[in-house]
């Protein structure tokens, strides 16, 4: 079976020499990954303390900052809190997921009007904003090279601004993106 990797090669070489490809929507998703994404176990172990936590505390009125993760190493002692300084720890698009239905992605809420539940029932799942979050604070972990960092994920307009990597060879499969959310999602890393 062939790899994520060697079939975007794959396909990449192809559309370069010239070749006439259609990619169905599902094949074009299965072709994305998050820009920044856990690599080790601790990542991952944070990714998903991070959105279990937005999941149970989502509507913690701020000021409000939550300790998610931390993990004592010899030297070093590694922090992960969630907090919001004015609304809710989580803004109201933060659990929406996105879509591709004929080569345009949507963000579609949890609970859509008609519209959007055709998207949702006919188009192919990318991710959802909480899974995007939790993946980046995940890799954010791993790659804290200061003492404290702030990663937010406020107002998104486009598959880059969630974390999502658009290979340019696919980019020409993406019409439109109707994305404009407010999820509303602030971690702090810290090594102490």
């Amino acid at each position: 079976m062939w790899s994520k990797h060697e079939i975007s090669e794959l396909v990449k070489k192809a559309l370069e020499a010239g070749a006439v490809l259609e990619l169905t929507d599902s094949q074009v998703v299965s072709l994305l990954s998050f820009e920044k994404s856990p690599a080790s176990d601790v990542g991952g172990n944070v990714m998903n303390r991070v959105k279990e936590a937005v999941f149970l505390h989502a509507d913690k009125k701020a000021p409000v900052r939550l300790k998610v993760f931390e993990k004592q190493w010899p030297e070093k002692k590694f922090e992960v809190f969630l907090f919001s300084n004015e609304g809710k720890l989580a803004g109201p698009d933060a659990f929406d997921e996105l879509y591709l239905f004929k080569g345009n992605v949507y963000s579609v809420p949890p609970t859509p009007g008609k519209e959007l539940q055709i998207v949702k029932e006919k188009g192919s799942r990318i991710t959802s904003f909480v899974e995007a979050f939790a993946a980046r604070i995940g890799a954010g972990l791993e790659e804290l090279k200061e003492d404290f960092e702030t990663i937010e994920m406020s107002r998104i307009g486009s598959l880059e601004q969630a974390n999502i990597m658009v290979p340019k060879f696919l980019k020409k499969f993406i019409k439109t993106e109707f994305i404009d959310a407010d999820v509303g999602l602030h971690a702090e890393l810290r090594v102490v």
